[in-house]
């Protein structure tokens, strides 16, 4: 748009007759009028472009204010996210010593059952002697 601005103003000038600094400009109604129509569309496009240019620098303004917000929740969610991730690790450590303590607690369960066992097999076996002995004592009575 400027282009075409600048482009007319340059054809205006080249049309205009070279003459020196004492000689005067002579101006027709016609052409007087064809510069007053040429300033009026040129002040509509001059208006236009400054309307164009103040709301661009009111997006730009609004998109700037924008991206601050975003920024600022980029960064409180970055800190969730690292708050998160420390929660999940202290998680994943309380859940490999609790899987820890599990093991040692199905293994020494297992071996108290097992020992369980071997004494009440030992029992048995010393009720059975017992029995034989008693049995054998009282028949020797």
């Amino acid at each position: 748009m400027r282009k075409a601005v600048s482009c007319l103003l340059l054809f205006l000038l080249l049309l205009l007759p070279a003459v020196s600094s004492a000689s005067a400009y002579i101006v027709t109604e016609a052409q007087l009028t064809e510069l007053e129509s040429i300033f009026s569309d040129l002040r509509t496009v001059n208006e236009t472009l400054l309307a164009g240019s103040n709301q661009s620098v009111k997006d730009l303004i609004e998109a700037r204010e924008q991206l601050k917000r975003l920024q600022v929740e980029l960064e409180r969610l970055k800190e969730q996210l690292q708050m998160l991730k420390e929660e999940s690790n202290q998680a994943q450590s309380s859940l490999a010593k609790a899987n820890e303590e599990l093991k040692l607690a199905s293994e020494s369960y297992k071996k108290s059952v097992s020992e369980t066992k071997g004494k009440i097999r030992s029992l048995e076996w010393q009720r059975g002697i017992l029995v034989v002995v008693a049995g054998f004592l009282a028949v020797r009575r």
